[in-house]
This record gives C-alpha cells, structure tokens and sequence, in this order.
C-alpha cells in the first residue's frame, strides 16, 4: 500500500474540522472505513472514532494502519443495514461512496441505520454518484438505474427527508480525459 493511500480525503478534512471544532473531541465514525486512512486523520484530531466495513480484507487493513500509528481501534465488519451502535451514538458520520452499492431496499434500510446511531444535531458526510456521471446507464441495471445506484437531486431529499436539514454539493473529476468523468454528490445532512 503506498503512503498516498493512507491520506485522507479533501473532502473529509474539510468536513471534519468544518463541524467537529467547537470541542476537543467528538465521537465519530466512518462507516464504510476501507483501509482506515480517515479514521487515522480523525483519531490524530483527537477524536473517538469508530469504523465499520462489510469487507474482513478492509477491517484487517485498518486495524493494522491504526495499530502501527499507535492507536487501539474499534473496528467492526458490518452491513450498512444493520449497525452495531446505540441509538444516538455519535456526533458525527462519514459514508463515503458505499450507499450507491445497495438495492433500494437496503438503501432505505441504511438510512434509517445513519438516522438511528446519529445524536439530534448531528452531522453526517455522504458522497455518491449522480446521474450526470458518464458511466450512467453504460451498465446492467438491476432496479431502476442500479448496480452502481446514480442519484438524482429529488431522490436525494426524498430519501433524507427525516434529516432536519440536507445540504448537496457536486465534485466533478475526469483524470486523463475531457470526455469521461466521474460526478459526485456531496451530501450533508444535519439531524
């Protein structure tokens, strides 16, 4: 794994100390936490994170990341639609490029899990694709628009309408062409 891999993302930093500054330390989680890179640049922000991924590959990983800086992770490997954490658990979340990997049912189910762990007042960063991405409908569809999930701005505050406030950005990125890019929501919501 090079060193690159480890970095956060932009995005995150930004989201982390954007709303997590008031206090010294906040309980936080990523929940679909890959190789742990963000988990790491949240515990050394002097937080209390914890992490979950539905890959035993990814929890390994992130485990031996947090482990070698030093840290003793909480990390579980869980199913977005089924999290192992107290109702209101934590101040803030991240979920990041997992919710367009599920079914509509278990969409549904996911975001009534991110409801459900979050304290009122609360912050929750999510990122997925949306429907202005060139990938959309190059592929087999297994609902609707699905195997990759591609969202629209209505379903989005459809979907989150329980949240008190939804906020959505865009991040569009091509690397090494003009006519094929990636296109990301960038959703904040606010319970």
């Amino acid at each position: 794994m090079s060193a690159l891999s480890n970095l956060p993302s932009e995005l995150v930093i930004r989201f982390v100390k954007t709303h997590f500054k008031e206090r010294n330390s906040y309980h936080l989680a990523d929940l679909s936490c890959g190789n742990g890179r963000h988990m790491l640049f949240m515990l050394r922000e002097g937080h209390v994170v914890a992490g979950t991924d539905s890959s035993t590959r990814n929890v390994e990983s992130a485990q031996q990341l947090l482990t070698k800086h030093g840290f003793e992770p909480l990390i579980i490997q869980a199913n977005l639609t089924n999290l192992p954490f107290e109702n209101e658990q934590f101040d803030g979340l991240l979920c990041e490029h997992m919710l367009m990997f599920l079914n509509q049912q278990e969409l549904e189910q996911a975001i009534g899990e991110l409801y459900r762990i979050l304290k009122p007042g609360g912050k929750c960063f999510i990122t997925v694709r949306n429907t202005n991405d060139t990938l959309f409908r190059t592929g087999n569809t297994l609902e609707d628009h699905t195997f990759i999930h591609f969202f629209t701005e209505e379903e989005i505050h459809q979907l989150f309408k329980a949240f008190m406030n939804v906020t959505i950005g865009v991040k569009r990125f091509s690397q090494n062409s003009l006519t094929q890019y990636s296109s990301e929501y960038l959703i904040t919501l606010v319970k």
